[in-house]
């Protein structure tokens, strides 16, 4: 039991992680669009650059989307909104299996 709480515990940790994860992508590719000029602090050089990829085509619709059903479809969307909806997903998902576990 212990080490489910632990586990379960940690799980939400890293979910929290990369939740944050996405919300900071998110504002960057917001930003960066509104004014290209900014530059994040994750873009250390010009070969280790994360606007550059979060820019890039793949940064919608993980270059899929937008090829298969067009650029304006609904679900050509920024990855970080994916990403998002993932984590709290999964947090969600977590914190409904401990509730239940503890019935």
């Amino acid at each position: 039991m212990k080490f489910s709480r632990f586990y379960n515990k940690f799980f939400i940790f890293t979910c929290l992680l990369g939740l944050i994860i996405s919300i900071y992508a998110l504002f960057l590719e917001t930003i960066k669009e509104a004014r290209p000029s900014y530059v994040p602090f994750c873009d250390v050089s010009e070969t280790i650059s994360c606007s550059k990829a979060l820019m890039s085509r793949w940064s919608r619709g993980f270059g899929i989307v937008g090829t298969l059903l067009g650029e304006k479809h609904f679900l050509n969307l920024r990855n970080p909104v994916y990403g998002i909806f993932f984590y709290i997903t999964l947090i969600l998902l977590s914190i409904v299996n401990f509730i239940l576990k503890q019935i």
